[in-house]
Protein backbone atom coordinates (compact mmCIF):
# COMPACT_ATOMS: atom_id res chain seq x y z
CA UNK A 1 0.00 0.00 0.00
CA UNK A 2 1.39 3.42 -0.97
CA UNK A 3 2.03 6.01 1.67
CA UNK A 4 -0.62 8.71 2.18
CA UNK A 5 -0.14 11.55 -0.32
CA UNK A 6 0.96 14.93 1.03
CA UNK A 7 -2.30 16.59 -0.08
CA UNK A 8 -5.10 15.32 2.12
CA UNK A 9 -8.31 15.35 0.05
CA UNK A 10 -10.81 12.85 1.41
CA UNK A 11 -14.16 12.91 -0.38
CA UNK A 12 -17.32 12.62 1.67
CA UNK A 13 -18.86 10.38 -0.95
CA UNK A 14 -15.92 7.96 -0.70
CA UNK A 15 -16.39 7.72 3.06
CA UNK A 16 -20.11 7.09 2.54
CA UNK A 17 -19.34 4.35 0.02
CA UNK A 18 -16.94 2.67 2.44
CA UNK A 19 -19.54 2.79 5.22
CA UNK A 20 -22.10 1.30 2.84
CA UNK A 21 -19.74 -1.56 1.94
CA UNK A 22 -19.20 -2.21 5.62
CA UNK A 23 -22.99 -2.19 6.23
CA UNK A 24 -23.92 -4.44 3.30
CA UNK A 25 -20.88 -6.70 3.43
CA UNK A 26 -20.03 -6.59 -0.28
CA UNK A 27 -19.06 -4.20 -3.05
CA UNK A 28 -21.94 -5.37 -5.24
CA UNK A 29 -24.58 -4.77 -2.54
CA UNK A 30 -23.14 -1.32 -1.80
CA UNK A 31 -23.26 -0.50 -5.52
CA UNK A 32 -26.95 -1.38 -5.62
CA UNK A 33 -27.60 0.81 -2.56
CA UNK A 34 -25.89 3.76 -4.31
CA UNK A 35 -27.51 3.03 -7.70
CA UNK A 36 -23.96 2.72 -9.00
CA UNK A 37 -21.66 0.01 -10.32
CA UNK A 38 -19.19 -2.25 -8.49
CA UNK A 39 -16.41 -0.60 -10.48
CA UNK A 40 -17.30 2.88 -9.16
CA UNK A 41 -17.52 1.54 -5.61
CA UNK A 42 -14.09 -0.12 -5.91
CA UNK A 43 -12.56 3.10 -7.24
CA UNK A 44 -14.03 5.06 -4.31
CA UNK A 45 -12.55 2.58 -1.84
CA UNK A 46 -9.17 2.73 -3.61
CA UNK A 47 -9.15 6.58 -3.36
CA UNK A 48 -10.01 6.48 0.32
CA UNK A 49 -7.31 3.88 1.03
CA UNK A 50 -4.72 6.03 -0.76
CA UNK A 51 -5.70 9.08 1.24
CA UNK A 52 -5.63 7.22 4.55
CA UNK A 53 -2.47 5.29 3.66
CA UNK A 54 -3.84 1.92 4.73
CA UNK A 55 -5.92 -0.94 3.40
CA UNK A 56 -9.54 -0.92 4.58
CA UNK A 57 -11.09 -4.05 3.08
CA UNK A 58 -10.05 -7.67 2.84
CA UNK A 59 -11.74 -10.33 0.74
CA UNK A 60 -13.64 -13.07 2.51
CA UNK A 61 -15.71 -16.05 1.47
CA UNK A 62 -18.92 -14.05 1.71
CA UNK A 63 -17.67 -10.77 0.28
CA UNK A 64 -15.39 -8.35 2.11
CA UNK A 65 -14.47 -7.68 5.73
CA UNK A 66 -12.86 -4.72 7.44
CA UNK A 67 -9.14 -4.87 8.13
CA UNK A 68 -7.88 -4.22 11.68
CA UNK A 69 -6.84 -0.71 10.56
CA UNK A 70 -10.35 -0.08 9.21
CA UNK A 71 -11.88 -1.22 12.49
CA UNK A 72 -9.74 1.32 14.33
CA UNK A 73 -10.71 4.08 11.90
CA UNK A 74 -14.40 3.17 11.73
CA UNK A 75 -15.63 5.34 14.67
CA UNK A 76 -13.73 8.37 13.32
CA UNK A 77 -14.98 7.92 9.76
CA UNK A 78 -18.55 7.42 10.95
CA UNK A 79 -18.38 10.54 13.13
CA UNK A 80 -16.82 12.58 10.32
CA UNK A 81 -19.48 11.47 7.84
CA UNK A 82 -22.27 12.40 10.26
CA UNK A 83 -20.72 15.83 10.89
CA UNK A 84 -20.32 16.52 7.18
CA UNK A 85 -23.89 15.44 6.48
CA UNK A 86 -25.13 17.86 9.15
CA UNK A 87 -22.95 20.64 7.73
CA UNK A 88 -24.23 20.08 4.20
CA UNK A 89 -27.83 19.98 5.43
CA UNK A 90 -27.31 23.25 7.29
CA UNK A 91 -25.89 24.91 4.18
CA UNK A 92 -28.74 23.63 2.02
CA UNK A 93 -31.47 24.56 4.52
CA UNK A 94 -32.93 28.08 4.68
CA UNK A 95 -31.63 30.38 7.39
CA UNK A 96 -34.12 30.59 10.29
CA UNK A 97 -34.98 34.12 11.46
CA UNK A 98 -37.48 34.99 14.20
CA UNK A 99 -39.03 38.44 13.87
CA UNK A 100 -40.74 40.13 16.83
CA UNK A 101 -43.15 42.96 16.10
CA UNK A 102 -46.62 44.32 16.90
CA UNK A 103 -49.31 42.36 15.09
CA UNK A 104 -50.10 44.99 12.44
CA UNK A 105 -46.42 45.25 11.44
CA UNK A 106 -45.99 41.49 11.34
CA UNK A 107 -48.90 41.24 8.87
CA UNK A 108 -47.10 43.66 6.54
CA UNK A 109 -43.44 42.82 7.18
CA UNK A 110 -43.23 39.02 7.27
CA UNK A 111 -45.11 38.38 3.98
CA UNK A 112 -42.90 41.02 2.31
CA UNK A 113 -39.79 39.29 3.69
CA UNK A 114 -40.98 35.88 2.53
CA UNK A 115 -41.55 37.22 -0.98
CA UNK A 116 -38.26 39.13 -1.23
CA UNK A 117 -35.77 36.79 0.53
CA UNK A 118 -35.99 33.11 -0.35
CA UNK A 119 -32.72 32.25 1.45
CA UNK A 120 -34.37 32.70 4.86
CA UNK A 121 -37.20 30.99 6.71
CA UNK A 122 -39.18 33.37 8.93
CA UNK A 123 -40.96 32.86 12.23
CA UNK A 124 -43.29 35.60 13.50
CA UNK A 125 -43.51 36.52 17.18
CA UNK A 126 -46.31 38.93 18.08
CA UNK A 127 -45.39 41.34 20.89
CA UNK A 128 -46.41 44.86 21.86
CA UNK A 129 -43.63 47.50 21.64
CA UNK A 130 -42.85 47.42 25.41
CA UNK A 131 -42.83 43.62 25.35
CA UNK A 132 -40.27 43.61 22.54
CA UNK A 133 -37.88 45.78 24.54
CA UNK A 134 -38.36 43.64 27.64
CA UNK A 135 -37.68 40.38 25.75
CA UNK A 136 -34.52 41.49 23.96
CA UNK A 137 -31.61 39.37 25.10
CA UNK A 138 -33.79 36.40 26.08
CA UNK A 139 -32.99 34.51 22.88
CA UNK A 140 -36.61 34.42 21.70
CA UNK A 141 -35.86 36.41 18.53
CA UNK A 142 -32.96 38.04 16.71
CA UNK A 143 -34.85 40.66 14.68
CA UNK A 144 -37.42 43.21 15.80
CA UNK A 145 -39.47 45.76 13.88
CA UNK A 146 -40.73 48.22 16.44
CA UNK A 147 -41.96 51.75 17.04
CA UNK A 148 -41.10 54.36 19.63
CA UNK A 149 -37.78 54.96 21.35
CA UNK A 150 -35.06 52.40 20.65
CA UNK A 151 -33.74 51.61 24.15
CA UNK A 152 -31.72 48.50 23.35
CA UNK A 153 -29.33 46.19 25.22
CA UNK A 154 -25.61 46.47 24.29
CA UNK A 155 -25.75 43.39 22.02
CA UNK A 156 -28.43 44.97 19.82
CA UNK A 157 -28.25 47.68 17.17
CA UNK A 158 -31.09 49.76 15.73
CA UNK A 159 -31.52 51.05 12.19
CA UNK A 160 -33.93 54.03 12.02
CA UNK A 161 -36.44 53.64 9.18
CA UNK A 162 -38.52 56.81 9.34
CA UNK A 163 -41.85 57.97 10.68
CA UNK A 164 -44.87 55.67 10.77
CA UNK A 165 -48.01 57.81 10.26
CA UNK A 166 -51.29 57.17 12.06
CA UNK A 167 -54.78 58.37 11.15
CA UNK A 168 -58.49 58.20 11.89
CA UNK A 169 -60.53 55.65 9.94
CA UNK A 170 -64.21 55.08 9.26
CA UNK A 171 -66.47 53.27 6.84
CA UNK A 172 -67.12 55.26 3.63
CA UNK A 173 -70.69 56.00 4.75
CA UNK A 174 -69.64 57.35 8.14
CA UNK A 175 -66.75 59.33 6.64
CA UNK A 176 -69.11 60.97 4.15
CA UNK A 177 -71.42 61.92 6.98
CA UNK A 178 -68.58 63.44 9.05
CA UNK A 179 -66.79 65.37 6.29
CA UNK A 180 -63.91 67.24 7.98
CA UNK A 181 -65.00 66.91 11.60
CA UNK A 182 -63.97 69.08 14.54
CA UNK A 183 -63.06 67.71 17.96
CA UNK A 184 -66.58 68.54 19.18
CA UNK A 185 -68.06 66.49 16.34
CA UNK A 186 -65.76 63.55 17.12
CA UNK A 187 -66.78 63.54 20.77
CA UNK A 188 -70.32 62.63 19.67
CA UNK A 189 -69.26 59.64 17.53
CA UNK A 190 -68.51 56.22 19.08
CA UNK A 191 -64.88 55.08 18.94
CA UNK A 192 -63.75 51.47 19.03
CA UNK A 193 -61.78 51.46 22.27
CA UNK A 194 -58.30 49.82 22.32
CA UNK A 195 -58.03 47.62 25.42
CA UNK A 196 -55.70 45.15 27.13
CA UNK A 197 -56.36 42.56 29.83
CA UNK A 198 -54.47 43.43 33.02
CA UNK A 199 -54.98 42.42 36.61
CA UNK A 200 -58.04 40.37 35.80
CA UNK A 201 -59.88 43.14 33.96
CA UNK A 202 -60.01 44.97 30.65
CA UNK A 203 -58.41 48.41 30.62
CA UNK A 204 -58.33 51.04 27.85
CA UNK A 205 -54.90 51.81 26.43
CA UNK A 206 -53.46 54.90 24.79
CA UNK A 207 -53.37 54.59 21.00
CA UNK A 208 -51.72 57.97 20.39
CA UNK A 209 -54.89 59.64 19.13
CA UNK A 210 -55.04 63.43 19.74
CA UNK A 211 -58.51 62.86 21.21
CA UNK A 212 -57.73 60.91 24.42
CA UNK A 213 -59.65 57.75 25.24
CA UNK A 214 -61.26 59.43 28.24
CA UNK A 215 -62.86 62.10 26.02
CA UNK A 216 -64.39 59.70 23.49
CA UNK A 217 -67.78 58.10 23.30
CA UNK A 218 -67.09 54.40 23.92
CA UNK A 219 -68.13 51.94 21.27
CA UNK A 220 -66.96 48.37 20.85
CA UNK A 221 -63.64 47.24 22.36
CA UNK A 222 -60.74 45.53 20.58
CA UNK A 223 -57.32 44.37 21.85
CA UNK A 224 -55.65 44.73 18.42
CA UNK A 225 -55.79 47.35 15.68
CA UNK A 226 -56.52 44.71 13.03
CA UNK A 227 -59.71 43.72 14.80
CA UNK A 228 -60.66 47.37 15.42
CA UNK A 229 -60.30 48.14 11.71
CA UNK A 230 -62.45 45.15 10.77
CA UNK A 231 -65.17 46.26 13.18
CA UNK A 232 -65.02 49.85 11.91
CA UNK A 233 -65.57 48.63 8.36
CA UNK A 234 -68.90 47.09 9.37
CA UNK A 235 -70.41 49.51 11.94
CA UNK A 236 -70.60 53.33 12.15
CA UNK A 237 -67.76 53.70 14.65
CA UNK A 238 -64.33 55.31 14.38
CA UNK A 239 -60.91 53.82 15.06
CA UNK A 240 -57.45 55.39 15.21
CA UNK A 241 -54.23 53.62 14.35
CA UNK A 242 -51.21 53.24 12.07
CA UNK A 243 -51.96 53.80 8.41
CA UNK A 244 -49.95 50.72 7.45
CA UNK A 245 -52.39 48.55 9.41
CA UNK A 246 -55.28 49.79 7.27
CA UNK A 247 -53.63 49.32 3.87
CA UNK A 248 -55.84 46.48 2.69
CA UNK A 249 -59.03 48.02 4.06
CA UNK A 250 -58.22 51.30 2.29
CA UNK A 251 -57.32 49.52 -0.94
CA UNK A 252 -60.62 47.65 -0.94
CA UNK A 253 -62.52 50.82 0.01
CA UNK A 254 -63.89 49.16 3.11
CA UNK A 255 -62.43 52.04 5.12
CA UNK A 256 -61.37 55.58 4.33
CA UNK A 257 -59.16 58.00 6.17
CA UNK A 258 -61.03 60.77 7.95
CA UNK A 259 -59.10 64.07 7.73
CA UNK A 260 -59.13 66.11 10.94
CA UNK A 261 -57.74 69.68 10.83
CA UNK A 262 -54.52 69.96 12.83
CA UNK A 263 -54.01 66.20 13.25
CA UNK A 264 -50.64 64.89 12.10
CA UNK A 265 -49.55 61.95 14.21
CA UNK A 266 -46.61 59.61 13.61
CA UNK A 267 -44.12 57.54 15.58
CA UNK A 268 -40.53 56.56 14.74
CA UNK A 269 -40.09 53.04 13.38
CA UNK A 270 -36.82 51.13 13.59
CA UNK A 271 -35.38 47.74 12.73
CA UNK A 272 -33.35 46.17 15.51
CA UNK A 273 -31.08 43.12 15.27
CA UNK A 274 -28.92 41.17 17.69
CA UNK A 275 -25.45 41.76 16.28
CA UNK A 276 -23.93 38.35 17.02
CA UNK A 277 -26.88 36.48 15.43
CA UNK A 278 -27.48 38.52 12.26
CA UNK A 279 -24.85 39.31 9.63
CA UNK A 280 -24.32 42.74 8.10
CA UNK A 281 -25.59 41.43 4.75
CA UNK A 282 -28.73 40.00 6.34
CA UNK A 283 -29.34 43.32 8.11
CA UNK A 284 -29.20 45.19 4.81
CA UNK A 285 -31.68 42.77 3.21
CA UNK A 286 -34.07 43.09 6.15
CA UNK A 287 -33.74 46.88 6.20
CA UNK A 288 -34.46 47.16 2.48
CA UNK A 289 -37.73 45.28 2.87
CA UNK A 290 -38.70 47.23 6.01
CA UNK A 291 -38.14 50.57 4.25
CA UNK A 292 -40.52 49.43 1.56
CA UNK A 293 -43.32 49.38 4.11
CA UNK A 294 -43.14 53.16 4.40
CA UNK A 295 -43.49 53.80 0.65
Amino acid sequence: MARRPPEFDIRLNDVMVFLSVREHGSVTAAARAFSSTPSHVSKAIDRLERQLGTRLLAKSGRGVTLTPAAMRLLPLLTSAADALRRARKRVDSPRDITVASPSYLLWAFVPALAEAIDSMRFRALQLAPPGILAAMGTGQFEVALNTGEARLPPSWVAEPLGELPAALFASPALAKQLGRPTLETLRRVPFITPVSFKGGQWEPIDDGCPLPVGERLNGHEAPAIGLALEIASTVPQLTFGPRIAARQHLKMRRLVEVPVPGWKVSSPMYLAVEMDRVTARELQLLKQVALGLLD
